[in-house]
């Protein structure tokens, strides 16, 4: 699925669309973190988890959908985005801000790296996406808590 598309014309995704975007999203988090943290995470048994992976089970609604932000705040991404939406975070702990500017450094040393050869090739463009999706949250979360001490929010 091109990923620049949001729902078109006021149609919803299929429920196939839906299932592969969130397994997409559940794959990345778990290679990331690992299926037992994610399962953990998210009030789930690794059972539980490998069933839906499988398709084995159809519990992707409400909380138990929900409950996968807990593992990761990227974890719907990819079903959000089949809505043309995210999430944010509505606060960043300062004591994380180390954390994001030294990934944000990472990110540019990865990018430069990408770019070393003159082009972005779709391995590199997914590796960069990977880097740069927990910041937009991180970056986000700073936005947001700039704009409630302006009274904005």
């Amino acid at each position: 699925m091109d990923s620049n598309t949001v729902v078109p014309n006021g149609k919803l995704p299929s429920e196939a669309q839906y299932r592969d975007n969130l397994i997409l999203g559940l794959s990345r988090v778990s290679a990331r973190h690992g299926r037992g943290q994610v399962a953990d995470k998210s009030g789930r048994t690794t059972r539980a988890l490998d069933k839906l992976f499988s398709g084995g089970s159809h519990d992707t609604t409400g909380k138990g959908l929900l409950d996968f932000l807990a593992a990761d705040l990227t974890a719907l991404d990819e079903v959000l985005a089949l809505y043309g939406v995210g999430i944010r975070p509505l606060r960043n702990e300062a004591a994380n801000d180390l954390h994001t500017i030294s990934s944000l450094s990472n990110l540019a040393g990865q990018f430069a790296a990408a770019l070393e050869d003159g082009h972005r090739c779709h391995v590199e463009t997914l590796q960069l996406a990977d880097a740069a999706r927990p910041l937009m949250k991180a970056l986000g979360a700073i936005c947001s808590e700039a704009d409630q001490i302006k009274g904005a929010a």
